[in-house]
């Protein structure tokens, strides 16, 4: 669909599927209204809307949860994410066979980048 990425893509495609769920929803309490229906039809076509509506919105807050673990892990599975997280362990495991301030300093401006760059997207300057 659009530039943003796949996880955008998801929502907008989510958020069609209840209007028009929603829309159906309608028509169908628009269509049993104007026929005569028994207090029991009624009771279950309430409770399957009910449930629809649960199942769905259930679904659309998993998704909307997932989205940012989903870009973070596209980040993390990026190339400039690979490399950042190697300089990270490089310069940790430089530091743990020499430790002084300078490489302690390198590790953590390293891990750092890296860390920053899982969660925004951006490289702190």
């Amino acid at each position: 669909m659009g530039k943003e990425g796949p996880s955008q893509d998801l929502l907008r495609v989510t958020a069609i599927i209840l209007v028009l769920l929603a829309g159906i929803s309608l028509t169908w309490k628009w269509v049993a209204d104007r026929q005569p229906v028994s207090a029991d039809q009624s009771a279950a076509i309430a409770e399957q809307g009910e449930v629809m509506t649960q199942l769905l919105q259930d679904e659309l807050t998993e998704q909307l949860a997932n989205q940012p673990q989903n870009e973070e892990q596209e980040r993390i599975d990026s190339p400039l994410g690979q490399a950042l997280l190697r300089k990270c362990l490089e310069w940790t495991e430089f530091h743990d066979n020499h430790p002084d301030k300078s490489a302690r300093l390198n590790r953590d401006t390293a891990c750092d980048e890296y860390s920053a760059f899982i969660e925004t997207g951006k490289i702190p300057q």
